[in-house]
């Protein structure tokens, strides 16, 4: 079986300007690869980078950081199960930094892209990576 299937959005603070649309996709045969790429489109659909997880991982949230200036992205290795991990790639999606958050069950980024919050009730700080408050 092949499958495909692609999300989208976008953020114009403008009407004019350069915009990026962000997509995810399975664009491989799942049964040969078992890789999910994210990809970086413009409005005229022209794919400007692609970043392909590792084996048995995919992404699950992404978001543009305006405090660290690099878009942020929480990876998950589906196949294994695992920690997940905090992704921080620049603009042209090349990877910055990687840091693992550790056993949580699921994760929000929030505030445009500045803090992730847990199952665990731990708020992160994506800049930093320290743990900025926890829910009790």
């Amino acid at each position: 079986p092949y499958g495909k299937f692609l999300i989208g959005w976008a953020s114009m603070p403008e009407l004019t300007g350069r915009a990026t649309v962000w997509a995810y996709g399975g664009g491989t045969d799942y049964q040969l690869s078992r890789r999910w790429s994210l990809r970086c489109f413009d409005f005229e659909g022209r794919c400007l980078w692609e970043r392909t997880s590792d084996k048995g991982s995919h992404v699950l949230e992404v978001a543009w950081s305006e405090a660290s200036g690099s878009w942020v992205a929480v990876e998950w290795p589906y196949e294994t199960g695992g920690a997940r991990v905090l992704l921080a790639l620049d603009a042209n999606g090349i990877l910055i930094n990687k840091r693992m958050l550790g056993m949580v069950s699921t994760c929000k980024l929030f505030a445009g892209g500045r803090y992730l919050v847990t199952s665990a009730g731990q708020v992160i700080d994506v800049e930093t990576g320290q743990v900025g408050w926890e829910f009790l």
